[in-house]
């Protein structure tokens, strides 16, 4: 099956979904309108293997979202024995529809390998450089590189400003507009 034409983030999640229900097996490809691609083994309707933008597993699952258009196809048959570590397949299909707007919104965790999404990083920088000014970017590339839950994230950021009183209000605020 292929979609000659590009179709959005959405719909992409919703066919892979389909697939994944079909019990299909086979290679699930990608061509972004930015020029990357994007590669999913099935293997019976389960996810073994992603790759996007020079990444595989959970390093390409958690930028898999940033594909905003793209060109689906998808080859049936025997997928290749390619695997790699990720959360089992109903967790990721709950995070991307959770990214794509097709359900409910993910608490604290992004999916099992616990990464902040992009949105996520960018809300704690905006939210750390009210306290501390442009220092905030290095901060944030440091601390929210490694792998760790957005409550986690945001005390860690929190030992990073002098004041205790402000590391206070910072980790409120950033807990109180995430819900935590």
């Amino acid at each position: 099956m292929s979609h000659d034409e590009s179709i959005a983030f959405a719909e992409i999640v919703s066919l892979l979904k389909r697939y994944c229900a079909d019990k299909r097996s086979g290679m699930m490809y990608i061509a972004t309108d930015a020029n990357q691609s994007a590669q999913l083994v099935l293997n019976n309707g389960e996810i073994s293997y992603i790759y996007f933008f020079n990444k595989r597993g959970d390093e390409a699952l958690r930028l898999i979202p940033e594909i905003k258009m793209g060109r689906v196809r998808f080859s049936d048959g025997g997928a290749p024995e390619l695997n790699c570590e990720l959360p089992d397949t109903e967790e990721i299909l709950r995070y991307l529809s959770a990214v794509a707007g097709l359900g409910p919104a993910i608490e604290s965790r992004t999916y099992a390998g616990g990464m902040l999404n992009e949105d996520q990083k960018k809300a704690l920088e905006e939210g750390l450089a009210i306290f501390i000014g442009p220092m905030a970017t290095i901060i944030c590339e440091e601390h929210l590189a490694d792998e760790q839950d957005l409550a986690t994230a945001i005390d860690k950021l929190a030992q990073e400003i002098p004041s205790d009183e402000q590391a206070v209000q910072f980790g409120s605020a950033m807990k109180n507009k995430f819900s935590l």
